[in-house]
């Protein structure tokens, strides 16, 4: 005959001290003085001391209801029961946050009946019954988790008359069993206070802020507007004003613009004078292309066969055309493998127009700087086959040395003529030993062969 016997509940606080409430069933409705809750003091005691002892426990005994089915001292082996069980559970199986419930059971058995079940724990004995208890743990989801039996005799003169089932059980108040140590009381059980979510609040995407495409230099200016302009298209492009190159060429940043092209009397051989314009900005050689620049890309020296002083700041001389063209494709091949996609560039020699916007840089007199103060600004008028390092004069508005005077430079076109001869390319700016007139902003003139008065300066483009 299976009854309900008592019920726990543990719930383990954070501290790892666990608070169990005890509930025993009491069918019979008899008072104060009933032996069954008489029983029940030592049986709470009898817990309280041993859970006290191994797990420092603080224990309340709470309302009972049942129907118990014996008049004895609950306390030896329900204690027994719950040490058994509470022992027997393995470190970790049962998180200290967690809740778990012991449901018991017990059977009034004959000792005849024990006997012949085989339990040799009893003997018969016409005087005595065998009560056999299980206690079973379970976790807060239902799974079980351990099982514990107990089998206890005792005499038939402890029993009772059965109680009747019919009658309600009286509820009894709950109260505390005081010990020598504090009760750990624990904290009630927080209820969960719902957390808003926070809408996200769409971010809109920047626009990036383009620079307003400046506009375009228009000759007369000076030297303000000039490097005003500079600065804008450099914002504009997103790239410095002046940029070096892999083998360490300093390139300006030159605006585009209109200006009026030539001259009107057509002195050493200008073009007529008649408007032109520079579409886009480029970059123009700081300074001619040197010694230095040139053996950094090419492996020939053509200029010491010539007995030329070899001087990395000097102007590379006796370079042909056709070889000034091969110099910048090979710089233009190094630049596409040693820098960045967007600092890559393109080299070429300047057209004849961009070469005198370059020069000129707004001014519509016969040089960049006043013609009083030429000697400034150029090597002219010197002993023949004397060059001169480059940046020993001073630059023009846009920042750019020897665009008058020192050596000659290539430009990228043909000389016209009636009869276009193709070896005659045109060249500009004139050389140290010649007089004012050959260094002139409009001045041009052709050559077919290199020759220490010539040499060259670079356009670079993206």
């Amino acid at each position: 005959m299976h009854r309900d016997l008592f019920r726990i509940v543990a719930t383990f606080a954070t501290l790892g001290i666990a608070l169990l409430v005890i509930e025993a069933h009491v069918s019979n409705a008899h008072g104060a003085d009933d032996p069954v809750q008489n029983a029940l003091k030592p049986a709470a005691d009898s817990i309280l001391n041993d859970l006290e002892e191994q797990r420092q426990a603080t224990v309340a005994i709470g309302k009972f209801e049942g129907p118990p089915e014996l008049k004895m001292d609950y306390g030896p082996w329900i204690s027994k029961a719950l040490a058994g069980i509470l022992n027997g559970l393995k470190p970790g199986v049962v998180d200290p946050k967690s809740t778990f419930t012991i449901r018991g059971q017990y059977d009034l058995v004959q000792a005849e009946e024990a006997a012949e079940e085989g339990d040799d724990t009893t003997k018969p004995k016409s005087d005595h019954v065998m009560v056999r208890v299980t206690l079973d743990l379970f976790d807060a989801n239902g799974q079980k988790l351990n099982r514990h039996k107990l089998s206890i005799r005792t005499r038939k003169s402890v029993m009772t008359d059965k109680p009747s089932l019919t009658e309600k059980p009286p509820v009894l108040e709950k109260k505390e069993v005081m010990t020598d140590k504090k009760p750990v009381v624990p904290d009630p059980t927080p209820v969960p206070v719902p957390v808003p979510v926070p809408v996200p609040v769409p971010v809109p995407t920047p626009v990036p802020v383009v620079p307003e495409r400046p506009k375009k230099l228009t000759s007369p200016f000076d030297d303000s507007e000039a490097r005003a302009s500079q600065a804008a298209w450099s914002r504009f492009l997103g790239t410095p004003v002046i940029e070096t190159n892999s083998v360490g060429m300093e390139l300006v940043l030159v605006p585009p613009g209109t200006f009026q092209i030539g001259d009107s009397l057509r002195r050493s051989n200008a073009i007529k004078a008649q408007p032109a314009t520079v579409e886009t900005p480029i970059y123009v050689g700081m300074t001619e292309v040197t010694q230095g620049h040139w053996s950094s890309v090419m492996p020939s020296r053509p200029w010491e066969m010539h007995g030329v002083e070899s001087d990395d700041a000097l102007p590379a001389v006796y370079i042909s055309w056709d070889a000034a063209n091969e110099f910048c494709s090979k710089l233009t091949a190094l630049d596409q493998k040693t820098r960045p996609a967007m600092e890559r560039m393109k080299y070429r020699l300047p057209t004849e127009c961009e070469w005198e916007w370059s020069c000129r840089a707004g001014t519509v007199g016969p040089f960049s700087c006043d013609e009083a103060d030429l000697e400034f600004f150029a090597f002219f008028k010197g002993d023949p086959g004397v060059i001169h390092p480059v940046r020993r004069k001073r630059p023009n508005p846009f920042g750019l040395f020897d665009v008058h005077g020192n050596v000659a430079e290539w430009c990228g076109e043909v000389f016209p003529g009636e009869t276009p001869d193709p070896d005659r390319k045109i060249r500009r700016s004139g050389c140290a030993n010649q007089a004012e007139r050959h260094l002139a902003s409009y001045a041009r003139e052709h050559a077919s062969k290199p020759s220490v008065e010539i040499g060259f300066r670079i356009v670079g483009t993206r």
